[in-house]
């Protein structure tokens, strides 16, 4: 958005040229808004002169120029009639119509007629082509101020923090009209239009103004320079004060020739489906129910917040006028907007949620500039504003708040400046050795911008300067705690994607339910959703091997051998639901036979890496994707803690052939076991004896049991382990193992007597526990 500060200094009591430009650029984007760039804005007035049109031929028009006293000809312009004064540019020793881009503005066409006396075209205008400096903000920073979309808003701030008088509204009229203020509607007479809100859900307040004897203009001088400098094109007298309200209050405003209106009733109402309107400039709308439209009793005549339409547009004939400004609410100004890709500089006011008040405001402005031109010479006809106000937002807030969130210390005194300058009503009262502030914003900062109490600081803050606030690190407490669990899951995963070349996968919360009824299993116990985001996603998973199992036939077809691991969540319906971390994994191979004991050997060298001692017993209870005389339950003391065994071909054939090994390991139990702290032990310098034994025992006997058994033989043992196992058809329910074990004593080495003794007391212990010896 552009400003001009030409035009805001028109709004402080100090002028331009007695403040520093830089200053006021630096504190303006420091305390309210980023300036993207600004410039210098001036007019080369030796290169332009005024042209008064003379005669109007077919294809040429013969001018005057006063200030010269010179005639010429030039082309032909339709826009342009007899005695209308228009500015043409120097060109060598030619002269040619001036464009907009001549003065600046980048819109293409010529620069209009303009309204001057004799004296003011022989070359006095130049006094209203006043150097300025034009600031561009960026609009993404000011959005949420729709109080900032207008040049008086402004030169509220920059007179703020810049210490400097505003000038009171009341000074900017020199003409007083008093608002009539209705509710719902009012009634026309001889005065004023009736108006009427049939849509008081989405428009606050409409306030408008009614005047017989209206006299249209040329564009003026020194509207027409101001307009310029904000890329808008000067149109004629009437027009442009509109737009030169819109741009220094910021709220958008429609002047109507009265004669469009057949009963001088205006009705603020949503569009009909299919309603036509043309507008201004020629667009031809079709417009819908979530438009909002003026119209009478008849016909649509502006689409409202946007765009007025063709039919009631001002002439420079028009003499009766019917002045209107409005409140609304910003998403149905977006969304017509967008629709009919118009965004026009009315509707990017309005979709930033303006004050409804300042409808009254824009009026009273426009009255009064048109009284100052001689555009109306009668103004007792009254003002009528139609619609509901916003009630008064009042909020309490603490000096202790003030000063704990800004992080610094501030006076009363400094609280009060800053609230009152910005036009806030502030009331000071003391309760249990604190300030309290009752404060009451303005109600062109309640609409979108200020709403808790916590706004308000924001505004002192900003105010009062951020470089004025001491920078400090925020401060955290950290205690102590413990990386067990995280280094845990970190063992866990790293141990089976490296010593056991598996892959990790992860698929969702949920079973799939086309692959259960291709797998020809549903859960029992199952958490099942009430309101399911789909039909394929209804229960929560039980179990991790059934998504294993899916993985497993997803990617058969690519490779031989599949070897899968998931760490996630199960849950159980009953007794009570329960969620549960689990470490679940699959080995499958298509065409050979997994190794029943080298898969268990990968689940007892992650428990060994976690440290955490484990026993291995025959399952009681068998998954039905197991096979119950290939499965085993794993124990840590008395709690179970995981089960693995060989996959039951008959439960997945309909899938995939081929042998699997799967193993589900309770994972929370994993990150919740604190093992005993390690602690360095001095080991012996003596040599060590190691010695094998191999005994036939049944089946009943586990080699858990004989290592206890080998180990509790004699205290110079110190490592034990089944390094062989041999089974034969002709033994039935018996079994070879081999065991090794090594013999050291801390304090001497052994002799050969004294190994022996030990060798002869293993025999003797296995024999007792009945054991044959081989």
């Amino acid at each position: 958005m552009k400003i001009s500060l030409a035009w805001v200094f028109d709004h402080i009591e100090v002028p331009l040229h007695k403040v520093d430009i830089k200053k006021v650029i630096e504190l303006f984007t420091k305390h309210t808004a980023e300036i993207e760039e600004w410039h210098r804005f001036g007019i080369d007035t030796e290169q332009f002169c005024v042209a008064k049109v003379m005669k109007i031929e077919l294809s040429t028009l013969q001018a005057w120029l006063p200030q010269f006293d010179k005639n010429l000809q030039l082309p032909l312009r339709k826009d342009l009639a007899i005695d209308q004064y228009a500015f043409v540019k120097k060109d060598g020793s030619s002269y040619q119509w001036a464009t907009l881009k001549d003065f600046g503005c980048e819109k293409d066409g010529f620069a209009g007629a303009v309204e001057m006396d004799l004296t003011q075209a022989k070359g006095s205008w130049v006094e209203y082509a006043q150097d300025d400096y034009i600031i561009t903000v960026d609009n993404k920073s000011i959005n949420h101020r729709p109080d900032l979309w207008g040049h008086r808003g402004i030169a509220r701030e920059i007179a703020a923090y810049m210490d400097l008088p505003l000038k009171p509204w009341e000074k900017l009229l020199s003409t007083k009209v008093a608002a009539q203020l209705a509710e719902s509607e009012h009634q026309a007479d001889a005065q004023s239009f009736g108006m009427e809100i049939k849509e008081p859900s989405l428009i606050y307040r409409i306030s408008g103004w009614y005047n017989p004897h209206a006299i249209n203009k040329s564009s003026l001088l020194p509207i027409m320079f101001r307009l310029l400098s904000m890329q808008n094109r000067p149109i004629n007298a009437l027009v442009d004060l509109t737009n030169y309200v819109m741009f220094d209050l910021g709220q958008p405003m429609h002047v109507f020739d009265a004669n469009a209106f057949a009963d001088k009733t205006v009705i603020l109402r949503k569009a009909k489906t299919g309603e036509k309107l043309e507008l201004l400039d020629g667009t031809k709308a079709e417009l819908g129910i979530d438009d909002i439209v003026l119209a009478d009793k008849k016909q649509a005549l502006s689409l409202v917040g946007i765009m007025g339409g063709a039919q009631s547009r001002i002439q420079l004939t028009s003499k009766q006028i019917f002045v209107e400004a409005v409140g609304l609410h910003a998403a149905t100004i977006r969304k017509t907007a967008q629709r009919l890709k118009l965004r026009t500089e009315a509707s990017m006011r309005f979709e930033k949620s303006l004050d409804p008040l300042a409808s009254i405001e824009a009026v009273q402005r426009f009255i009064d500039l048109a009284h100052y031109y001689g555009l109306v010479e009668k103004v007792q006809n009254p003002l009528i504003s139609v619609g509901a106000s916003l009630p008064a937002r009042t909020l309490r807030l603490l000096h202790s708040e003030i000063e704990k969130i800004m992080g610094t210390q501030i006076s009363e005194k400094q609280v009060v400046s800053i609230l009152e300058k910005l036009q806030f009503q502030v009331q000071v009262a003391s309760e249990k050795n604190n300030i309290v502030y009752t404060v009451t914003p303005p109600s062109f900062r309640v609409t979108k911008d200020i709403s808790i109490k916590e706004d308000i600081i924001e505004e002192i803050a900003r105010m009062f300067g951020y470089d004025n606030i001491v920078p400090e690190l925020a401060r955290r407490a950290i205690a102590p705690f413990s990386l067990h669990e995280v280094q845990t899951m970190r063992i866990i995963k790293q141990l089976l994607a490296t010593h056991g070349h598996m892959h990790e996968v992860r698929d969702y919360l949920f079973y799939d339910e086309s692959f259960l009824q291709r797998l020809q299993w549903y859960p029992e116990n199952a958490v099942a959703i009430l309101n399911p985001v789909s039909e394929n996603w209804k229960v929560l998973v039980t179990s991790l091997v059934p998504h294993l199992l899916k993985a497993v036939e997803i990617n058969s077809a690519h490779q031989e051998e599949l070897r899968f691991f998931e760490y996630n969540s199960t849950w159980k319906q009953a007794p009570a639901m329960t969620e549960q971390k689990q470490c679940s994994g699959i080995i499958f191979h298509q065409k050979k036979e997994i190794d029943f004991y080298q898969a268990k050997a990968l689940i007892e060298d992650l428990y060994q890496a976690l440290r955490i001692p484990i026993s291995i017993k025959k399952s009681t209870h068998v998954a039905p994707w197991y096979n119950k005389y290939q499965t085993a339950d794993i124990y840590c003391g008395d709690q179970h803690i995981g089960t693995f065994g060989m996959l039951l071909h008959s439960f997945y054939r309909s899938l995939m052939q081929g042998s699997g090994f799967a193993f589900e390991l309770n994972a929370e139990f994993c990150l919740q076991y604190k093992p005993a702290a390690q602690r360095f032990a001095l080991w012996s310098k003596y040599p060590e004896v190691v010695k094998d034994i191999s005994v036939m025992l049944p089946y009943s006997v586990s080699a858990a049991q004989c290592i206890e058994k080998i180990k509790a033989a004699y205290a110079h043992i110190n490592t034990v382990e089944l390094i062989d196992m041999y089974e034969k058809t002709e033994w039935k329910d018996q079994r070879s193992l081999t065991f090794r074990y090594s013999i050291q004593a801390f304090e001497k080495t052994l002799q050969k007597e004294e190994i022996d003794t030990v060798v002869n007391t293993v025999i003797q212990s296995m024999q007792a526990f009945g054991a044959q010896i081989r």
